[in-house]
């Protein structure tokens, strides 16, 4: 009868276990010669006792190869590797033949006593160790039986023999380690090595050797007892096998693999003796007394060490550490010191420094090719984005913008890895700085310098992360968008068609007093551009002034949406004075001479104000986050909510494309403010306003701010507007999500804001 125990096949009228292959077999015949088949392979191979570990080695070296080379997943194997696995896999067959005694042939009555005895070697592919019973009966029999073995490949560094057998040593000493506390036999464990230079280390004292080799002779002098190691010959080494790899045919019949060297079973008189060996002192690594060695040197061993990125939190913080790192090293070469607050140049190098380091440790074999001179291997994944070195060491892209105007950042910017540690920090930084803005907006801000491979995914990654955003994220309910209103699809000018909502109280100190302030927000209708105006109070008087400011700023305003004026009733008692100014005489004198039509919003429908409720939000989230329990002064007060406009008013309108040739998308800025640097029109005629105007250069200028406005409402129009037909459209309401053990919750709080409420841990079902 055949049974599976513990995963391991076992015939029970034999009492052996054995290997069924035959499901490999077939799952072989249907494969190709890549790498994800050769792992599929190799994880459907159960030997978790090491049976057949001289066979196995072979596949994992293959492996190792394979990954050496940088081949993709999906990419057929050279030659010079396929002919090893199919030789491999037509061994496969004979493993049904290979059969392994489950029963050790003795118990506790008929012994005198019992050992474990534990083989190690070390080749330059491979290191392992073997495992034997060596069992002493009445009459004087011997008798050995395999226990369990271990393999490892070498490390892809290249290493020294002697240190790979040292290794296959300390894989030895924990192996038998745990076999031993397992089964007991603390006090009867033997260990050979066939390594001279490793009997030596492991006889010796570790604080002669130099650290790799001393930190691993500690370890195996706290797992073992230096007289219990002896040296025996490499013939007669079991594990010599494990490191070379062998065939399923020879391993079958392989007696110093199943059983061990003869002398093993014979009495220890017959053991190999161990003679004066002759071992070089400067093959045993031996510490030197004195280290002559450069500061440069210093630097280049220490500076991995000290500055690990994985223990940063904050992109700035990363910065100002390694920057103060650079300054040390400076004022220790140098005479004259650097004192005081960080430099912006320092900062800079700072941010230099970890980009290369990200960049060599994402894309090393890439630099080394560019560094030569040579193409990118065509296996490489940013082939296509056409990478370089600038004059700095530092990756770069290029486009199909070079002979634009645009700075050097934005026509060929830095390339980084999705997957690094430095890319998080970074979006996280500029997230933060932006207001907590959201994916599109961040990603715009980090596209300015650094081009990210699938940058949305790692921004959205990035910003789920933020705990103060998740505690503003709750999505209400959605309901059937409504048509848009006809005043939103004509070509108005800025604010021509606005909504105006207020906002308060916000509290900011005077003369160390707490006082009430509050804003009012105009949206375009057409734009969805907004302007902020902060109040002192909420007077006639001083409502009208912000309107005045409004007006004189952003143009005349015909039409002005807002709630009806019996939702401020129904607000708190500050906005209810707001509902007194619409009724005031001197409001209605003001609006009335400028041509003013003031429209309400149907009561108790708020989505008809939905343009403008919108970015009411927009505003009072980064507001709340940045504020938090801080009191302001009302002129720092006012500049964070201009700052806040400028980000808003920085948001596109149209998709981001992950192409680096695409062209920005469309912002409300664009239209509020067509004449700065960032847009998508030559730099040259900023050249312009330091000349002397002349009538010719002013007509130009005209003619080209005409062209570029109309190029503008072109791409409102086949970009954003038509969009919005697909955009919003209905979606099911919000699945209710179960609370589970170990939730972190957000308890609901007497105060609205959220920054304020309590977190709290579920600790029942």
């Amino acid at each position: 009868m055949n049974y599976k125990v513990l995963g391991i096949s076992w015939d029970t009228d034999r009492d052996v276990f054995y290997f069924d292959v035959e499901n490999l077999l077939c799952f072989i015949s249907k494969g190709t010669n890549t790498k994800r088949f050769l792992l599929q392979v190799a994880g459907r191979i159960f030997d978790p006792l090491g049976f057949i570990s001289p066979y196995i080695i072979r596949l994992k070296i293959l492996i190792q190869n394979v990954w050496e080379i940088g081949l993709l997943w999906d990419q057929e194997m050279p030659q010079i590797l396929r002919k090893p696995f199919k030789e491999w896999c037509k061994e496969l067959e004979e493993l049904n033949s290979v059969t392994i005694p489950r029963f050790y042939h003795f118990t506790d009555l008929d012994v005198i006593d019992i050992q474990l005895h534990s083989f190690s070697d070390a080749s330059k592919k491979a290191y392992g160790t073997v495992v034997y019973f060596r069992v002493v009966r009445p009459d004087g029999t011997i008798t050995t039986s395999f226990v369990t073995s271990k393999s490892r490949v070498a490390p892809l560094k290249t290493l020294s023999l002697p240190r790979l057998e040292l290794m296959g040593a300390l894989l030895s000493a924990r192996l038998c380690n745990k076999v031993s506390k397992t089964l007991k036999f603390e006090k009867s464990c033997f260990f050979h090595t066939d390594s001279s230079i490793v009997y030596h280390w492991i006889q010796g004292e570790p604080a002669r050797f130099k650290p790799f080799v001393k930190n691993r002779v500690e370890e195996i002098h706290r797992l073992t007892e230096p007289p219990k190691w002896n040296h025996c010959p490499g013939r007669e080494n079991p594990a010599g096998i494990l490191s070379r790899g062998i065939s399923v045919k020879e391993l079958k019949d392989s007696e110093l693999w199943w059983h061990g060297p003869p002398w093993l079973r014979q009495n220890e008189q017959f053991w190999p003796k161990i003679e004066k060996l002759n071992v070089n002192n400067q093959d045993l690594e031996l510490k030197s007394k004195f280290r002559d060695i450069s500061q440069n040197e210093v630097i280049l061993e220490n500076r991995g060490k000290l500055l690990n990125i994985d223990k940063f939190s904050s992109y700035l913080k990363l910065l100002r550490v390694t920057a103060f790192v650079f300054r040390f090293i400076y004022n220790t070469r140098n005479t004259s010191k650097k004192r005081g607050p960080l430099e912006i140049d320092e900062l800079k190098i700072s941010e230099e420094f970890w980009v290369r380091e990200t960049q060599k440790e994402a894309y090393g074999s890439e630099i080394a090719d560019l560094e030569k001179s040579q193409k990118v291997s065509n296996c490489s994944k940013i082939l296509s984005l056409v990478p370089y070195l600038d004059d700095k060491n530092i990756l770069r892209i290029k486009g199909r913008l070079e002979e634009s105007e645009f700075p050097i950042d934005e026509k060929k910017p830095i390339l980084l890895p999705k997957n690094s540690k430095f890319s998080q920090l970074l979006i996280f930084y500029e997230h933060i700085k932006n207001f907590h803005c959201g994916v599109t907006t961040t990603l715009v801000m980090i596209r300015k310098r650094f081009w990210i491979p699938k940058g949305r995914q790692l921004v959205k990654k990035v910003i789920n992360k933020c705990l103060i955003c998740k505690k503003y994220s709750l999505k209400p309910a959605e309901q059937v968008t409504a048509q848009l209103p006809k005043v939103r699809l004509l070509e108005n000018p800025p604010f021509e068609i606005s909504g105006l909502d207020f906002a308060g109280p916000i509290f900011y100190r005077c003369d160390k007093e707490d006082r009430k302030a509050y804003f009012t927000i105009f949206t375009c209708a057409v734009t969805r551009g907004i302007h902020i105006e902060l109040v002192s109070s909420m007077s006639t008087r001083h409502f009208l002034l912000a309107f005045r400011r409004f007006i004189s700023r952003r143009g005349g305003c015909s039409v002005v949406y807002l709630d009806n004026a019996k939702s401020f009733k129904a607000a708190s008692q500050d906005l209810m004075y707001f509902s007194k100014i619409l009724k005031d005489s001197e409001f209605k004198d003001f609006i009335s001479s400028r041509g003013i039509t003031w429209k309400f919003i149907v009561e108790r429908a708020p989505w008809w104000g939905g343009f403008y409720e919108r970015l009411v939000k927009s505003v009072k989230d980064p507001l709340r986050k940045i504020l938090g329990r801080a009191l302001l002064t009302f002129e720092e007060l006012s500049t964070i909510l201009v700052e806040i406009e400028y980000v808003v008013n920085s948001r596109p309108l149209t998709y981001v494309a992950d192409g680096f040739s695409q062209p920005n998308p469309l912002t409300p800025l664009d239209f509020l403010q067509y004449g700065r640097k960032d847009h998508d029109f030559p730099l040259h005629f900023a050249e312009l306003v330091n000349k002397a105007p002349s009538r010719e250069s002013l007509i130009k200028r005209k003619k080209y701010q005409t062209t570029l406005l109309k190029h503008f409402w072109i791409k409102w129009k086949e970009q954003y507007l038509l969009d919005l037909k697909t955009v919003h459209h209905f979606k099911s309401p919000n699945a209710h999500k179960e609370v589970k053990i170990d939730d972190v919750l957000l308890v609901e709080g007497s105060s609205k804001s959220k920054l304020l409420w309590d977190n709290s841990r579920n600790f029942s079902g």
